[in-house]
Order: structure tokens, then C-alpha cells, then sequence
């Protein structure tokens, strides 16, 4: 008899968690994807007055992605509970530019971004690039490079992770100072 009821109190407990579980991933079925930015990163592309193509140097970041989803979308989200988080894009603004040392002083630009998980299991840098036209409207523009669509999960950690950035640039013509510019990164996620 014993035995009996604690088989039914046991299939009742798993009954309760299983309805807890469909009752969960029902909510977060009805969720719709959402875009966080990441801080805002200061680069500075160095006074070059020669054509040149160089990358600068690497920045980390340590970022905490179930802090920042609370944080940034209200939800107290766990990354095993996000099914895609892909890398959006990356915003870049001048800080300081002049008729002579502005965008168009730059043929191509691109910035790489990785995470220590990903360096250590020797996964790619996601690059996001632009071709900037030779155009009086380009000069000081804030531009927008866009990343392919690379789920993210495998590049992240459920506590801290690192993410780590770099630019790349060819240049068009030499410029005669530096070039301070802004980026901001957005993940988009999807639960």
C-alpha cells in the first residue's frame, strides 16, 4: 500500500513539474525576439597620412547576458532558456571629423567580433563590413555594418563572458589627425 501511494505521489510530482514545464515554454513561445545594445565602445583610428590598410587593437568587454537580458528587456531569462541570440549590428559614429579627416578618408571598414569561449574552441570571428563611397554625403554619417546571421549560443557562457572587438581599415587617402569614432554592438534574441 505503502508502495502505492508513493508511486502516485511520485507520477504526481512529475505530473505537476511536466505541467510547469509546458506552462513555461508556452510563455516563452509567446515572447517575440528583442534587441539589446551592448555599452558604447571608443576606437580611435590613428593619424595615418599614407594609404594603409591595419587593424587596431583588440578590446574585451565583459559581458553577463542573463544580467543584461533582465536588465535591458525586464525578463529574468537563463541563456539555456534563449534559443538564438545572433550578433545585429554594429553602429559606428565619428566623435571628431573635419572636411579633411572624415569617413571618406576610409575605402573599407570592418569590425570583428569574437568571445573568449569562442577563441578557446577556435571558432571564427563574425566580421561586419562597409565599402564607404568617395561621397560629400558620407563624410560624417553615422554608419550601420550589419553581421551575417550566426546564432550565438555556442560563443557564450551562462556566467561571464568576454567579447572581444577589433576593427579593420583600408584607407583611401592619408589623413592629417586622428579619427575618435563610437561603436555600439546589438544582439537580437529570440526565446
Amino acid at each position: 500500500m505503502k508502495k502505492l501511494f508513493f508511486s502516485l505521489a511520485c507520477i504526481a510530482t512529475m505530473s505537476v513539474f511536466q505541467s510547469c514545464e509546458k506552462v513555461k515554454e508556452s510563455v516563452l513561445n509567446k515572447i517575440d525576439p528583442f534587441t539589446i545594445s551592448l555599452s558604447e565602445n571608443e576606437f580611435e583610428i590613428p593619424k595615418v597620412e599614407e594609404v594603409a590598410s591595419f587593424t587596431t587593437p583588440t578590446l574585451e568587454e565583459p559581458v553577463h547576458i542573463n544580467e543584461l537580458v533582465k536588465e535591458h528587456a525586464g525578463l529574468n531569462l537563463k541563456v539555456q532558456e534563449i534559443n538564438y541570440i545572433r550578433l545585429l549590428d554594429a553602429k559606428l559614429k565619428l566623435e571628431k571629423q573635419s572636411e579633411t579627416t572624415n569617413w571618406t578618408n576610409l575605402e573599407h571598414i570592418s569590425i570583428e567580433v569574437n568571445t573568449d569561449r569562442g577563441i578557446r574552441e577556435g571558432k571564427s570571428w563574425l566580421r561586419a563590413e562597409k565599402t564607404i563611397p568617395d561621397e560629400e554625403n558620407e563624410k560624417f554619417s553615422e554608419k550601420t555594418l550589419t553581421f551575417p546571421e550566426t546564432n550565438l549560443l555556442n560563443y557564450l557562457h551562462e556566467e561571464e563572458t568576454v567579447i572581444l572587438y577589433r576593427f579593420s581599415v583600408k584607407m583611401r587617402r592619408g589623413m592629417t589627425e586622428e579619427l575618435p569614432l563610437k561603436s555600439k554592438i546589438r544582439l537580437q534574441f529570440k526565446p
